[in-house]
């Protein structure tokens, strides 16, 4: 039977999970690397033909690395433009120091329209835009109990749609 430092402590595990979305969409690359140890990792799969994973570009390594993947690598936002995950069916084991957690994520992309000059037509009612998902698949993380909270020693990423990385 689970006790109240249990559910605590699991809690506090899926709260960096919530930041690390958070951050992500709002491409804070300092706030998200902070959710880091110090050499904390990152490796990127995505599904091929055969339906098995396969790594996409480099092993991340550091808090360096890992904000400017961040800030730099992935689409700029801004405007009318915005990013949000929405994650589901977190599994927590925490045995020590060490907590693992998987979630399954959905990403949707929202593309506001911007108002015409001339004004929205008479009538028009309701959110103007365009929201899309545009990726899926599961967080694996792995975290480190460091003080009194947690932070994420090894973040994998299983994409379940392919991904194309830009060419260069």
């Amino acid at each position: 039977m689970a006790t109240r430092a249990d559910d605590s402590a699991r809690a506090d595990v899926q709260q960096v999970l919530a930041r690390y979305v958070r951050a992500t969409d709002h491409r804070d690359g300092a706030s998200l690397s902070a959710l880091f140890t110090p050499q904390g990792k990152v490796d990127v799969s995505a599904k091929n033909a055969k339906g098995d994973h396969q790594p996409v570009g480099s092993r991340i390594v550091g808090r360096t690395a890992i904000a400017d993947a961040v800030t730099e690598r992935q689409s700029p936002l801004g405007g009318l433009r915005s990013e949000h995950h929405v994650t589901s069916d977190p599994l927590v084991e925490i045995r020590g120091n060490t907590a693992h957690l998987s979630t399954q994520f959905l990403t949707y992309a929202v593309h506001g329209a911007a108002e015409p000059t001339t004004g929205r037509p008479a009538g028009t009612t309701g959110a103007q835009g365009v929201i899309k998902p545009f990726e899926v698949g599961y967080y694996d993380l792995t975290l480190q109990r460091v003080g009194s909270g947690w932070q994420i020693s090894h973040l994998r990423v299983l994409h379940d749609l392919p991904i194309a990385l830009p060419r260069g």
